[in-house]
């Protein structure tokens, strides 16, 4: 995901995990903060926050609990 300027934080929507316990992780880029996550799993929801730089990116893994 990237962050643009704007607001910090945003909430991704993943319908079809809602109900599910869910693992954040981030691939890339391994050197750098990673960004603040919390998983709402009655909505399906991810909120990611990116603290910091005004300007970056992430690329995260989600992955569901067995």
């Amino acid at each position: 995901m990237w962050r643009r300027g704007g607001p910090a934080a945003t909430e991704l929507r993943f319908p079809h995990l809602a109900g599910h316990d869910v693992d954040v992780t981030t691939v890339f880029p391994a050197a750098l903060p990673e960004w603040k996550t919390k998983w709402d799993a009655a909505t399906g929801t991810l909120t990611v926050r990116g603290d910091g730089a005004p300007v970056g990116a992430r690329t995260l893994r989600l992955t569901t609990s067995k």
